[in-house]
């Protein structure tokens, strides 16, 4: 993994993700972390110190999931940014600068996010903050943009047209690989490996995969990897991980891209009664926190939502005030397991 610098937003944060994710809970206070790469700029993404923008800015960001715990978390962050650069500028009443953080029903449904954003480009906004569903879908959106002169700040899951201000997110491709020397550490350097991934049109879903397989092509040669799902939307996950099981019953170990493959793969090891099998994941929501505590997943690299939040909005600030800014932001990751699950360090990515 490549070495990380810790820089603390001095902030409390009050914050509660239920297993459905619907609230915060304000006697739940948690510390909020960004980890950015120490070969990147000496622009500090965790402060709002010396970004002016105009009063009344309206700042509009798009998720990718309105029932996942983990854009939950990046909408606390990306509110709480807002609201420090309201306190630093002084901005009261109407003159504060407006957050409006919406997602389409799922993670699947790219024509309910290009209509979504459709939507929100006629409004025309000040700032607009993105994490596509689609990697290839938003050229006329972001064009649209351009020719409004309001900047678009990539979130999370990146574009092909590179018209984005910056883009924050995680180093998926690195995550990917440290993925894959967990479960060659777990297998000690031999066994079969099945992957469930979601979105096979999502950046992230593409990142994470390639890293994870040069990982094992490249310095794990006793491991092989038997199998890459991907989810669709005609067949349930549960369904797919589990014909995996049955249809390669060699499997040692099954990662899962994100939150809900490695779900589906635990619910498939519990129906093939195969506990025997290592299970990585990837995030650190509630149910994966419960089942890396019990021991059915093995682990789990977890990203920074809370913090990709904030910096996304710090960065569109900076682009809207004409500042400079990093084409790439890497919000940092880390691995968990139950070893290490209990730590204050650890505390920071769970959510």
């Amino acid at each position: 993994m490549k070495k990380k610098i810790s820089l603390f937003i001095a902030i409390v944060l009050v914050i509660n993700l239920s297993l459905a994710g619907c609230k915060k809970n304000p006697q739940d206070v948690v510390e909020a972390e960004v980890l950015l790469d120490e070969a990147q700029s000496k622009i500090d993404y965790t402060s709002i110190e010396g970004v002016n923008i105009p009063p009344k800015s309206h700042i509009s960001f798009v998720g990718m999931d309105s029932k996942k715990p983990y854009w939950q978390a990046v909408e606390v962050g990306a509110q709480k940014a807002v609201d420090d650069l309201n306190e630093s500028l002084q901005y009261e009443g109407e003159d504060k600068i407006k957050l409006v953080f919406e997602s389409p029903s799922s993670g699947m449904e790219v024509e309910e996010q290009i209509n979504m954003i459709d939507g929100i480009l006629s409004e025309n906004p000040t700032l607009l903050c993105m994490a596509a569903i689609d990697f290839n879908s938003f050229q006329a959106q972001f064009e649209t943009a351009k020719e409004n002169k309001i900047p678009v700040i990539a979130v999370d899951s990146g574009v092909s047209n590179g018209l984005e201000a910056a883009f924050c997110a995680t180093d998926n491709f690195e995550a990917g690989k440290e993925a894959a020397r967990q479960i060659s550490q777990m297998l000690e350097g031999k066994g079969n490996i099945a992957i469930l991934s979601h979105n096979p049109e999502t950046q992230t879903s593409k990142d994470r995969i390639e890293g994870f397989t040069e990982e094992i092509k490249e310095h794990h040669p006793g491991l092989g990897i038997v199998e890459i799902a991907y989810e669709n939307k005609d067949e349930l996950l549960d369904v797919t991980a589990s014909k995996v099981l049955e249809e390669h019953p060699e499997v040692d170990a099954y990662f899962g891209t994100n939150e809900d493959t490695i779900l589906s793969i635990l619910q498939a090891c519990k129906d093939e009664k195969r506990d025997d099998i290592v299970t990585v994941g990837f995030d650190a929501g509630e149910k994966q926190v419960r089942a890396i505590k019990d021991g059915s997943l093995s682990g789990a690299v977890s990203q920074n939502p809370y913090g990709m939040g904030y910096v996304s909005i710090v960065a569109g600030a900076r682009a809207i005030a004409n500042m400079p800014n990093d084409k790439r932001v890497d919000t940092g990751f880390t691995w968990i397991s139950k070893e290490n699950i209990e730590s204050e360090e650890i505390e920071k990515y769970l959510y």
